[in-house]
């Protein structure tokens, strides 16, 4: 959410999640088809930047859905978190 506030214009911002089979997907939807998001290094003095690294190295599994095809009106970052099987 707060990389969709800082790093684009739009006015709606749209969290979409779906639980099922012990398999959370949460996805944060936007209508900014401007900026390609990606994981970066960030400085240790650095306040920020650390956003989608996280993601990345917590998540099952994360990527980047874009609306309409090669005209996109917008994008879906999502991630999905998966309970570990108890054996």
């Amino acid at each position: 959410m707060t990389n969709v506030n800082q790093h684009t214009d739009t006015q709606l911002i749209h969290i979409d999640t779906l639980v099922r089979d012990r398999i959370a997907t949460i996805a944060v939807r936007d209508g900014s088809p401007e900026r390609h998001p990606y994981p970066r290094d960030a400085a240790p003095d650095e306040e920020g930047g650390r956003g989608l690294f996280l993601m990345r190295e917590l998540a099952y599994a994360w990527g980047v859905t874009w609306e309409n095809g090669l005209r996109p009106t917008g994008k879906h970052i999502w991630f999905e978190l998966r309970d570990p099987v108890h054996e």
